[in-house]
């Protein structure tokens, strides 16, 4: 029977996932080279769980296991052909799960991010489309710049006041908002999330705080390749 794969962590590590699965279906283990895999015997039931619904089971599967240890988590659905291709999948990549744990066995993933709140409306945008006037490309161009500027600017005054609680930090822009990904010490989330509580940014920006997460954006590109050959 197929399984599907929840996540990843030291065999060593003592974990206990008390429910269940996807479909209802018993949470298991697959070990191998010091390496543990947890897999439910997923087959139809899958395909048969509504995409929400199998969705929410799956992360609370892997929820429970980051709140006792470090985890690499896998997409949902990753579905191996049986125990054998479980345990030859974590034989192959053996020496790359060991270096993650060995990096990241301690850390966890915080989230930051900076958004442009909605602009107060204007003469112009109140002003029927028609009598509009657009702005040229290059305007265009120079207005993205700026507020790229701006993010920019606030990502690294918030990156300056995490000290050194951050390890690690990693961002990435979209179209005015900006993601910061923060690795820290998990016996330092609180000290982290005090130390971000009065930090003001320019008053156009909204920071929203979130984690912590499995520390996934700090993964090598080994470990990504892999997942998503899958």
């Amino acid at each position: 029977m197929s399984l599907l794969a929840y996540c990843i962590v030291e065999a060593s590590a003592p974990v206990n996932i008390s429910r269940s699965g996807v479909g209802n279906m018993p949470v298991e283990s697959v070990e191998s080279q010091g390496l543990r895999m947890f897999i439910s015997r997923a087959g139809e039931s899958v395909a048969t769980t509504p995409g929400r619904d199998g969705a929410l089971m799956f992360h609370g599967v892997i929820e429970e296991a980051f709140r006792q240890v470090a985890i690499v988590p896998f997409r949902f659905p990753t579905i191996l052909p049986d125990e054998s291709g479980a345990s030859a999948y974590l034989s192959d990549h053996s020496a790359e799960y060991r270096e993650v744990f060995n990096r990241l066995r301690s850390m966890v993933q915080m989230e930051i991010r900076l958004q442009y709140k909605e602009p107060p409306a204007s003469p112009q945008t109140l002003s029927p489309p028609e009598t509009r006037i657009k702005p040229s490309g290059t305007e265009y161009l120079s207005r993205i710049q700026s507020e790229l500027t701006r993010l920019e600017a606030a990502a690294n005054q918030l990156q300056r006041a995490c000290g050194t609680l951050a390890q690690d930090w990693r961002q990435k822009a979209s179209r005015r908002s900006m993601t910061c990904f923060v690795l820290i010490e998990r016996v330092g989330i609180r000290d982290f999330q005090i130390q971000l509580e009065d930090i003001a940014v320019p008053p156009e920006l909204a920071v929203r705080l979130t984690g912590p997460w499995p520390a996934t954006e700090f993964l090598k590109n080994a470990y990504a390749e892999s997942r998503e050959s899958r």
